[in-house]
């Protein structure tokens, strides 16, 4: 790495408001070095300031289709992929959430004690959120921080190319996140990268289950999956082909955050249901599992077809045979009877509505 003439550019950005700054490694001719363009401003940007630059917060601002749009029942794909991008564990942050919330709306503890309980989940949230930050930002990178030092200079954004050999998001005329929309980031995202499944053992496995989708299902019918543990989950499978991409939306995948998801309608949508036996499960799919594995009043309205056994867990296949009845309905009130209380919305109220739909 060529430090002296990155250190006379950053020096000369200092004269500036803001500039574009470019540092790369000496062994990236043949397409195994990086290169980062690192924004620089004399201005210390905001914390407010920063999030206006993720993706979350450009997507809630833009019309998106569903697959690309995080607040829609078949979305989450954008989150995913900037949740990974950061190294953030979406489904931890969540379990901190709930538990906050549930220390929050206890009114059996007094002031004193639930500002107690929350004190050590505060601090895991504002961890979490600040490793985060501060990967989006660069904050942590200590070789561009030393290169910095002593400049009256705030590194804004650090954006890292890949060498030659492996495909970059921008394009040669350097567009950057600011001149894109959501869409076109997504777009040219994807078209850079495909799924590495050359590491799977089960790629047998899994393709009896998308095989069985497309065997038994037309593109307008669906499969709800509903598991999320021994690394499987609905979006495993909905992904896993780029030769049939229908699968995307053939398949429902497991809702699993309860104050996010809420009671899921697509066991009742969808022509199969397929579940294991982790009836034990937090959250959403657990329940779910055991309605169907157990005589519930909702196992009596399907048909068991066939399973797959995958890695370490068996997925069983469900046809459903008839319309959810009032007595299913109250069934799953009552095992949401937890969750209805705090968010009726998506839950108890869902469940009306879609009886109501169907009568």
């Amino acid at each position: 790495m060529d430090i002296k003439p990155y250190s006379q550019q950053l020096a000369q950005s200092a004269s500036n408001n803001r500039a574009l700054a470019t540092l790369s490694s000496a062994d990236s001719g043949q397409g195994g070095g990086w290169e980062d363009l690192v924004n620089l401003s004399s201005q210390r940007i905001t914390g407010q300031a920063q999030q206006a630059l993720t993706y979350e917060h450009l997507a809630k601002n833009s019309k998106l289709p569903p697959a690309l749009d995080i607040g829609s029942d078949k979305g989450g794909v954008m989150q995913q992929l900037v949740d990974k991008a950061l190294g953030f564990d979406r489904k931890k942050f969540n379990e901190i959430e709930e538990k906050l919330k549930t220390i929050a709306d206890n009114r059996q503890l007094t002031a004193e004690e639930r500002a107690e309980q929350s004190k050590p989940l505060n601090e895991q949230r504002e961890k979490m959120l600040k490793e985060a930050m501060d990967r989006l930002t660069g904050q942590n990178d200590s070789r561009i921080a030393a290169l910095c030092e002593g400049l009256p200079v705030e590194v804004l954004r650090i954006r890292r190319e890949r060498g030659t050999a492996v495909a970059g998001l921008t394009s040669a005329t350097r567009e950057t996140l600011d001149e894109l929309s959501v869409s076109d980031v997504f777009a040219q995202r994807l078209s850079s990268e495909s799924l590495d499944l050359t590491r799977r053992t089960d790629l047998a496995q899994m393709r009896a289950v998308t095989d069985f989708v497309l065997e038994h299902c037309t593109e307008d019918q669906t499969v709800y999956i509903n598991m999320d543990s021994n690394g499987y989950s609905g979006t495993t499978f909905a992904y896993s082909d780029p030769a049939h991409p229908q699968l995307q939306t053939m398949i429902l995948w497991e809702s699993s955050v309860p104050s996010t998801h809420g009671f899921p309608t697509g066991i009742w949508t969808s022509e199969y249901v397929m579940v294991t036996d982790r009836v034990d499960e937090g959250g959403i799919v657990g329940p779910i599992n055991a309605a169907l594995r157990t005589q519930s009043p909702a196992a009596v309205h399907y048909e068991y077809v066939t399973e797959f056994p995958l890695d370490g867990i068996t997925l069983y296949c469900y046809r459903r045979t008839a319309r959810p009845d009032a007595e299913e309905a109250d069934y799953f009130k009552q095992v949401f009877a937890e969750y209805d209380a705090r968010w009726p919305e998506i839950f108890s109220q869902r469940i009306d509505e879609y009886m109501q739909s169907v009568q």
